[in-house]
């Protein structure tokens, strides 16, 4: 017997002009006529669809059940991929959290459920996602010889694949591990290596983000001259902003820091800043929000506007700890305790207490 997907199900996925809410209902409704056909040839499937669209609309409590639901059944069948499908969605989901010590648990386990997978080019590729996603969390949290190592092991299988697309993802990666860890000259060999796969696929995004990336390891360096105009270059194309408005919001917020850098105060950098976060409201990009809010707070210090300067900083690390990034909470506890004499001591001791534990 089967009886398909659902057709709440099917308005719950498709019907962006629904409430959230109104989806979701339409989604539970669903779930419930899946249930009631447990025997169907189809239910793990459809099972699997109900916990991907629940992922995709973010209701959180929906994703668990049902990616839960979805695991044990495909235990009992010893269904692989839907096993390891299952442990990519809820890394996933731990990612957009930013709990990525979870999110590199999740998709470790989602590696070795398609690592029992027989060898082929799909199962080949399902593991070179998971190690590229792997070591993107080890980079996130510091583990960069982990990261490396991943990275490097997904590229030997992308490059046996041919799967161009994700080598330059791969070796973009890979410049960004060694931007880190200040290793500058390997970092740009890396770009350099990712632009040869881009050049085949004449991939402009991918283009920008490279551009980007070595702009980004030139900031680092401090060679603020070098990076503002790499930057200035990237900004000039007049398709950036409107096709891939996040990284037209970087490159803006970093040019900006480069001129503050370089000692410019005017009011154009501030309007630069209001300008990327728009960008950012816009996308929910919320890392990038709290970026600029600190390097807002930065140049207000420089203004001599003490008061905003208060206010764009303890912005910064509201959205740092529900980010659950910690350098950037390091970064503006050391200007905060500049900024507010009178708590000076507690944003020390809150300071000292976190680079204890990340350590």
């Amino acid at each position: 017997m089967n009886k398909g997907l659902p057709s709440s199900v099917k308005i719950a996925r498709d019907s962006t002009e629904l409430s959230f809410q109104e989806r979701i209902e339409y989604l539970k409704k669903g779930l419930r006529e899946i249930q009631q056909n447990k025997n169907d040839s189809t239910y793990l499937d459809n099972l699997s669809k109900v916990s991907l669209i629940s992922l995709r609309l973010k209701d959180s409590i929906l994703f668990r059940k049902t990616n839960n639901m979805v695991y044990q059944e495909a235990l009992k069948v010893n269904n692989q991929k839907v096993l390891g499908e299952t442990q990519w969605d809820i890394a996933a989901y731990h990612r957009d959290k930013s709990t990525l010590d979870s999110a590199y648990f999740y998709f470790r386990r989602a590696y070795h459920h398609f690592a029992d997978l027989p060898t082929d080019s799909a199962s080949l590729s399902l593991k070179a996602r998971m190690l590229y996603s792997m070591g993107q969390m080890q980079e996130d949290f510091k583990d960069f010889l982990g990261a490396e190592s991943n990275v490097v092991k997904a590229i030997r299988i992308y490059e046996e694949l041919g799967d161009n697309k994700r080598l330059i993802y791969s070796y973009n990666v890979l410049g960004i591990i060694s931007s880190a860890q200040k290793n500058y000259d390997k970092g740009l060999e890396y770009y350099g290596t990712a632009r040869i796969y881009i050049d085949k696929l004449n991939d402009e995004r991918s283009r920008w983000t490279n551009q980007n990336n070595i702009a980004h390891l030139i900031l680092r360096k401090k060679d603020f001259s070098k990076a503002l105009e790499l930057y200035e270059k990237l900004l000039n194309d007049p398709l950036l902003a409107s096709e891939y408005p996040r990284l037209y919001g970087k490159a803006l917020v970093s040019s900006t820091y480069a001129k503050f850098k370089q000692g410019g105060l005017g009011e154009k950098l501030n309007q630069n800043y209001n300008e990327a976060l728009k960008v950012y409201k816009d996308i929910d990009d919320r890392d990038d929000i709290a970026r600029t809010h600190h390097f807002m707070a930065e140049l207000l210090t420089a203004q001599n506007k003490p008061k905003e300067a208060l206010a764009e900083a303890k912005l910064a690390l509201g959205l740092a700890k529900e980010n659950h990034k910690n350098e950037r909470q390091l970064e503006v506890l050391r200007l905060l305790t500049e900024l507010d004499a009178e708590n000076a001591v507690a944003y020390s001791n809150y300071y000292y207490s976190l680079s204890e534990h990340i350590k």
